[in-house]
């Protein structure tokens, strides 16, 4: 079992948290990566508050990957693509949204005014 005190790399983190379930090492994954990911996130979205949602679902999505088994050969990559395909996810969703919200809204105020 690693000691969190020891220096050791991402994947090996990783791999404790596969082995044992341990909260300890996703921890310290997320410790060390969440700027990264923040960051690839906001570049996405452009906005602090869906960056943020976007960075928690990266962490979650990689929760439960590891519960799965699903492999993850390169920890790094694959936070940075999951960041970026959660990011135009969450970017893609908002501009469907908006649309929708405006035209729900023009109809309350005609139904109200009527």
């Amino acid at each position: 079992m690693i000691s969190i005190g020891e220096p050791v790399n991402g994947q090996e983190l990783l791999a404790e948290f596969m082995r044992y379930g341990r909260q300890r090492p996703f921890e310290e994954i997320t410790r060390r990566y969440a700027g990264m990911v923040f960051n690839v996130c906001l570049r996405v979205t452009k906005d602090k508050h869906d960056a943020e949602d976007a960075t928690q679902a990266v962490f979650l999505t990689l929760a439960l990957q590891a519960k799965r088994g699903v492999e993850i050969k390169a920890l790094g990559p694959w936070l940075q693509h999951g960041a970026k395909r959660l990011s135009l996810d969450m970017r893609r969703s908002k501009k469907r949204r908006k649309p929708r919200e405006e035209r729900h809204h023009a109809e309350q105020t005609l139904r109200r005014n009527s």
